[in-house]
């Protein structure tokens, strides 16, 4: 849905160095910020709320190995 506004505590798919990225956003009142939704990765800020390229309604699930 990328022409949706995203909230805060919203998932979204950002950009970033041309890869899209399944994020959660989130808006403190100064900064925006995405958190990965892999824990392995950390909470950062973003450089432009521009990355967002749309937000996430439903996920589907693919099994390459039924």
């Amino acid at each position: 849905s990328p022409n949706q506004p995203v909230n805060t505590g919203d998932d979204c798919l950002v950009m970033i160095d041309s890869v899209f990225v399944l994020c959660r956003y989130e808006f403190d009142g100064r900064h925006h910020w995405i958190t990965y939704l892999n824990r392995s990765y950390p909470r950062e800020l973003m450089q432009s709320k521009d990355q967002i390229r749309g937000l996430v309604t439903g996920l589907v699930w693919f099994n390459p190995n039924p």
